[in-house]
This record gives C-alpha cells, structure tokens and sequence, in this order.
C-alpha cells in the first residue's frame, strides 16, 4: 500500500510540473508592465519612453528613470565627475601628494611653473605624451618623480619619461650607458 502511494505521487509530481513548465509568463515579475512612473520626473509614460536593464539582478526590469530623465543625468553626472572639482582632484590627488611624496599642491605647482609648465626631460606640455594603455583616460598632471632611496621629489615628468627612468632603474651609469648607446652611429 506504501508503494501504491509513492508511485501515485510520483504521477501527480510529473503531471504538476510537466503542466507548470509549459505555461506561458513573463521571464521576470513585473517585466510585463506597460507603463510606468519615473522617479525622476513624476510622469507615468508607457514602457517603450524606458530603457530596460540588460544584467544585474534587476535585469529585464524597466530602468527607474525614463530615457529623457537618464539623458539629463548622466549629462550631470560627467559634467560634475570631468569638471577640475572632482572628487579626485579635490581630496584623493592632494592626499596622494602628501602621503607618497611629501608636498602639497601648492608645492607641486611651484615645481611646474619652475620647469616651465613642461616635463623635465622631454620638455613636452603634455603629461601622457602617448600613453597608449590609457586612450580614454584624459590625464591633467605630470608624474612626480622622486629618489626611492631618499624619497626626495626631483621634478614632475610625463608618463613616458616616468617609465624611462623607472626602466633605468634610477641609476645614473644606465643613463650614461644610454646616451653613449643613442650616440652610436651617428
């Protein structure tokens, strides 16, 4: 009799899920709306006026803010991050200074104005100077380069002349050995 009733069971459990399975519905609850409030506007505007969340655990979810509202805030949000008061060059780049080099800001423009605006070797204006891993990334300083063993800053270079001393180890006889080699032949 206990087998009789498992094997019954076992048929309803088949039948329940083989009926559940095949039923037509949204893939994600709520997805199927057809209007919506925007948080940002207050306006209820129909489905197509929204953009609908590809990833995350949200997706396939309409966004909160209709494509207008979007539009207005992300235009916000990189004017404000691209702008010179970033949170960056606010309070993590002059923190930086102090704690990895020992200036301050006011110190880093000082020792700019002296090279002329310029890189100290290069003499090139502009602090990536082809920087090639970073296309995107728009840099507005020049690196500070500074004696590891001392830690004394002695002057603000481009990336590429960073990475030329870096590479040289910060040793004077491979900078020598370096210009004899680029004087060979010519």
């Amino acid at each position: 009799m206990a087998n009789a009733q498992g094997e019954e069971t076992a048929a309803y459990m088949r039948t329940y899920y083989l009926g559940h399975s095949t039923r037509e519905r949204a893939s994600v609850r709520g997805a199927g709306r057809q209007s919506k409030k925007c948080r940002k506007c207050g306006i209820v505007k129909s489905r197509n006026e929204f953009t609908v969340r590809k990833s995350g655990p949200r997706g396939g979810h309409l966004a909160a803010y209709c494509k207008e509202c979007s539009v207005t805030v992300a235009k916000a949000t990189y004017a404000r991050n691209n702008s010179d008061l970033s949170f960056y060059r606010r309070v993590a780049w002059p923190s930086k200074l102090k704690r990895a080099y020992g200036i301050t800001v006011e110190d880093y423009n000082r020792i700019l104005a002296e090279q002329g605006g310029a890189c100290a070797l290069c003499r090139s204006t502009t602090p990536e100077n082809g920087n090639r891993k970073y296309k995107r990334r728009v840099r507005s300083v020049f690196d500070v380069d500074h004696d590891h063993k001392t830690g004394k800053v002695r002057g603000l270079l481009c990336t590429r002349c960073n990475r030329l001393v870096g590479l040289a180890n910060d040793d004077p006889n491979t900078a020598r050995r370096l210009v004899e080699y680029f004087n060979i032949g010519g």
